[in-house]
């Protein structure tokens, strides 16, 4: 007798292959980030609005880690037509599987130059085609393909250690031939290009400035401002001691272009040593407007000031267990100082932890530099301070470089490359690090001098390069300062804009933030503008010199509060608003003018070296206002008003 097969079981709707099921799965996880105001920012930047939903890189880049790489799940992200889950397809293929005719295709689909820059640069650059099409695709017509091929050869200038100078000799001729394309999104690839390959080496630096100085006598507005952009940024002082020090890097053996160097590293399943510092009077003379505590802690607290860095510690460590499920869930044996230098601040968020270290009740920089050469004694694999720049030079002068250190942001002045965004920003940079998911590299120690700060005098010195965590989202660079004749006339151009403004609203109260760019709209105005102070004008005259917060809210109880500006420029390179070197203008004094009445002001230089503007205020109600708003304009010239993004980088 035969057995009968049974018949197939009949699904109404049939499951759906894997990588379809998961491609919707994520697909709504993207939708759920919809957000308008962030597409209708985004049009104005030049992205194309349709399936567009507003979804963050950093919201992609953590879906990427959650997925992996995958082929096919790309192929299906890619026929979804949806813009993130574009992006996301460059992060999520498998470079082995990537074929030719699927280059050729998905290149005919770029209507954004953000998907075209982020699929050639994470995915299609670092393919065995990416020569080839570098050379080919800019001499076809398309404006994205022909962008994508410069593309290419800017990622190819940074990713391809190992490519001889010849190769992108070869490049050139495409350069000065397309130079001459007025259309937008090609001229600024090509520029790209350009610049990328003048910053490989020396050699390569010479071959692209007679290529630069070549396009700059051609007839065309397009290859000029290619040329002459070209040429600013490859003569540039840092650009130069950048390839001096990619040539010493190879003398020493070392590989690549980033000074990235890879510190102790721990077995993947071993607990790591955490040692934790608070300095208990880092950022008390914010506020009162003293520009930092160094040597005047007395003074500081006869004005009212009160210690912020113990509340940004533990502002850490609480982000911190809540990314892990709770303080005992945390993968590190916590090393730290007695009292208010690390074990109340553990103690408070719950945190398990040993004192290695007895702080006396009145702690100094040499507690500051024993404990720490303690948490080395006992191999410890990362340090995180809570302070300044003040005490990241006693952290850094007590280990050097067998050890790397990490600030949770906490001091008045912090222009060192070692500190997290935000206390937050800093929990997330540690759990990667706890997770083996984050790299170690060099980062700068700078310090301003206080007492010449104080006299409104910018004096600041490099001490040297110590190890860090290097997250670029998590964690802020060291302050860029800008070419001051590059940017002369854009700052004039922004003091006449500002100026206008205040002549017209005479009875309004304008406060205006520190820096250079606020120094020449002070100028403008005739009053005496403090460079790194804050300084308010009102009625046609000076209303106020180097405020404080207190003497600011007493303004603003003799103005009206809807008849105040706040003007502001962020930190070259940082992109701090608020929380930097203004931390007299605090969420109070911000909460009381108003989001609306806050005017930014930058240049274009600086807002070229700054793609996000960021907020710290230490009030999470007001960080969180930021946020939501998503974008603000920026003043960059003379009547010149560019939308920015705004970020205040609360997990």
């Amino acid at each position: 007798m035969v057995k009968q097969a049974k018949p197939a079981k009949e699904y109404k709707n049939p499951p759906l292959p894997y990588a379809e099921r998961q491609c919707a799965e994520i697909i709504e996880k993207i939708k759920s980030q919809y957000n308008p105001r962030n597409v209708e920012g985004m049009a104005r930047f030049g992205i194309n609005p349709k399936n567009t939903y507003g979804a963050s890189i950093p919201f992609l880049r953590n879906l990427a880690k959650e997925v992996g790489r995958n082929h096919s799940l790309a192929l299906q992200l890619w026929g979804s037509e949806i813009h993130e889950a574009r992006i996301l397809a460059a992060y999520v293929d498998e470079l082995e599987k990537v074929t030719e005719p699927q280059m050729e295709k998905w290149i005919l689909d770029f209507d954004s130059w953000d998907v075209c820059d982020q699929i050639c640069g994470n995915l299609f650059g670092r393919t065995k085609f990416a020569w080839a099409k570098a050379l080919e695709w800019p001499g076809r017509r398309e404006e994205f393909v022909k962008r994508a091929g410069f593309v290419l050869m800017a990622a190819l200038s940074v990713h391809d250690r190992d490519a001889p100078d010849t190769a992108f000799v070869d490049f050139l001729p495409a350069i000065v031939r397309e130079s001459t394309d007025e259309r937008n999104y090609v001229r600024k690839a090509v520029n790209w290009a350009l610049r990328q390959i003048g910053k490989r080496n020396t050699a390569l630096n010479r071959k692209a400035l007679e290529v630069a100085r070549k396009v700059a006598k051609m007839n065309s507005k397009s290859a000029r401002w290619i040329a002459s952009d070209a040429i600013r940024e490859l003569t540039s002082e840092k650009t130069l001691k950048l390839m001096e020090k990619r040539a010493l890097s190879r003398k020493r053996g070392f590989r690549g272009f980033a000074p990235y160097i890879y510190c102790r590293k721990t077995d993947s399943g071993a607990v790591k040593k955490i040692g934790l510092l608070v300095n208990p009077i880092a950022g008390m003379g914010g506020r009162a407007g003293l520009k930092g505590t160094d040597g005047i802690v007395e003074k500081a607290k006869a004005l009212g000031a009160k210690p912020v860095s113990p509340h940004r510690a533990e502002e850490m460590l609480n982000a911190l267990a809540l990314l892990y499920g709770g303080a005992n869930k945390i993968p590190a044996k916590f090393l730290t100082c007695s009292g208010k230098m690390g074990a109340e601040e553990l103690a408070a968020a719950g945190a398990a932890h040993e004192i290695v270290y007895d702080a006396p009740e009145k702690t100094s920089a040499a507690d500051t530099i024993a404990a720490c050469r303690r948490f080395a004694e006992l191999g410890t694999d990362l340090i995180v301070f809570a302070g300044g720049d003040g005490t990241a030079r006693d952290v850094w002068g007590a280990v050097g470089k067998s050890v790397p250190i990490f600030g949770i942001p906490s001091g008045v002045k912090m222009h060192s490359g070692v500190f997290g965004t935000t206390p937050e920003a800093a929990a997330q940079a540690l759990r990667e690090f706890l997770n083996n998911e984050l790299s170690v590299g060099e980062a700068e120690i700078v310090d301003v001098d206080e007492e010449a700060y104080r006299r409104g005098e910018w004096r600041i010195r490099l001490f040297g390069t110590c190890l860090s965590l290097v997250e670029p989202t998590y964690v802020q660079q060291g302050k860029m300062l800008f070419d001051e004749q590059s940017d002369e006339q854009a700052k004039e151009d922004i003091a006449e804009h500002v100026y206008e403004e205040a002549i017209l609203n005479k009875d309004f109260l304008w406060i205006l933030g520190s820096g250079g760019t606020l120094e020449a709209v002070g100028k403008r105005l005739g009053i005496d503008k403090m460079l790194l102070g804050i300084d308010a004008f009102a009625g046609g005259k000076q209303a106020g010199k180097d405020l404080n917060e207190k003497q600011l809210l007493a303004l603003l109880d003799k103005y009206n509060d809807n008849k105040a500006r706040i003007v502001v420029s962020p930190i070259g390179a940082q992109g701090f608003l608020f929380g930097r070197g203004n931390l007299q203008i605090s969420a109070q004094v911000i909460r009381r003018v108003g989001l609306e009445n806050i005017v930014i002001v930058a240049t274009p230089g600086k807002l070229a070296a700054t793609p996000v503007l960021r907020v710290d205020t230490g009030d999470r109600k007001m960080d969180a206002l930021f946020a939501k708003k998503g974008y603000m304009l920026a003043v960059i010239g003379y009547r010149a008003l560019k939308l920015v993004k705004i970020d205040s980088m609360k997990l």
